[in-house]
């Protein structure tokens, strides 16, 4: 747990340091709202991607970003037109045709 903490950690003071260095030269055109904005994106995108618990696996599983994440059944679908053919490897792909 504490290597995915690490590289969290890392990640997000290299990301900092990019938007910072970004910020700089527009800051002045933005105004001072801009900048908090900014600011307070970076943190909430740290905070959304922090690993906050660990499965009994030992992977990360209590990221808020997964709490996000859209439903569905995960299959994947792919639509073919008439005389198509699919090809993919790995898994079966659900095809359906155009009507």
């Amino acid at each position: 747990m504490n290597m995915e903490r690490s590289a969290w950690a890392g990640t997000t003071v290299f990301g900092s340091v990019a938007v910072y260095l970004a910020l700089v030269p527009v800051s002045s055109q933005i105004g001072k709202w801009g900048v908090v904005a900014v600011g307070a994106a970076v943190v909430i995108g740290s905070l959304l991607v922090f690993p906050w618990k660990t499965a009994a696996n030992g992977e990360p599983s209590g990221r808020l970003i997964n709490a996000l994440k859209v439903g569905g059944s995960r299959n994947q679908v792919q639509i073919l037109g008439d005389d198509s053919t699919g090809l993919q490897a790995g898994r079966d792909i659900v095809g359906k045709r155009d009507e």
